[in-house]
């Protein structure tokens, strides 16, 4: 399986606090059949503003440390990139780390609302060749009242990722029966952990619970397919846009 929205580096953002904390997430992955994990730190949400050569240089040395302790693991370098007023002129400049360095981005709403002018906005990402992917979009309290709005901006071009967590409750009964939705109507391209930390009470880096129960609603090949063929697509930048 592939994760592409992870808090895995340490002392980036509200993620892993450690080095050590980061290889217990990374084996915890790893048993659980994650075998790629993009790193994903916040940045440009107001609190934290991490640059891509950060991103790159912590990601190289997770992936020393996964070598060393045997775990055989992969790290790669993206960020989750709130949604802010300069986004389009810190994207032409790559001040902003898409995943893998590809030409799909992910991106983070507020959690209570979808902002004003998003159509514009995803129109001027995508003329530059590149793809939205809108975090947690399942706990996003203007989606949950109003799913027709993120089912207009899926049939525009977007692309939306859901909490694992969120399948088996994480985040209370009325997200679940939303994610549940979403997925029931083929609104959902991936499965991700958005993993913060290595407690098992908490959001940690697992995926097949959560693949379990959504083959409960889809079928296993088609749930396969969220952690696995379209996580795949995404981090080898297949089947973006031409600018």
């Amino acid at each position: 399986m592939i994760d592409i929205h992870s808090h895995i580096l340490p002392n980036m953002d509200d993620g892993a606090s450690s080095w050590g904390i980061s290889l217990k997430m990374c084996q915890q992955a790893y048993e659980d059949g994650i075998k790629t994990i993009v790193a994903t730190p916040h940045t440009l949400n107001g609190i934290y503003d991490n640059n891509p050569k950060s991103i790159e240089e912590k990601v190289k040395i997770l992936n020393q440390k996964l070598k060393e302790n045997n775990i055989s693991l992969q790290v790669l370098p993206g960020s989750e990139v709130h949604l802010s007023a300069d986004i389009i002129e810190k994207i032409k400049k790559q001040k902003i780390l898409t995943l893998n360095k590809t030409n799909y981005i992910l991106l983070e709403f507020p959690h209570t609302q979808v902002p004003l002018h998003i159509e514009e906005i995803l129109f001027q990402i995508q003329i530059m060749g590149i793809t939205p992917i809108f975090s947690h979009v399942e706990r996003n309290l203007e989606f949950q009242r109003k799913p027709y709005l993120l089912a207009n901006l899926i049939q525009k071009g977007a692309l939306a990722q859901l909490t694992a967590a969120s399948l088996c409750g994480g985040f209370g009964s009325n997200t679940r029966k939303f994610a549940q939705k979403l997925l029931a109507n083929d609104l959902i391209y991936c499965i991700a952990s958005d993993a913060h930390s290595d407690s098992k009470s908490g959001r940690n880096p697992i995926l097949s619970k959560e693949v379990a129960e959504a083959s409960k609603i889809i079928g296993q090949n088609a749930a396969l397919d969220l952690v696995q063929t379209n996580p795949q697509k995404i981090i080898m930048n297949q089947g973006t846009i031409i600018s």
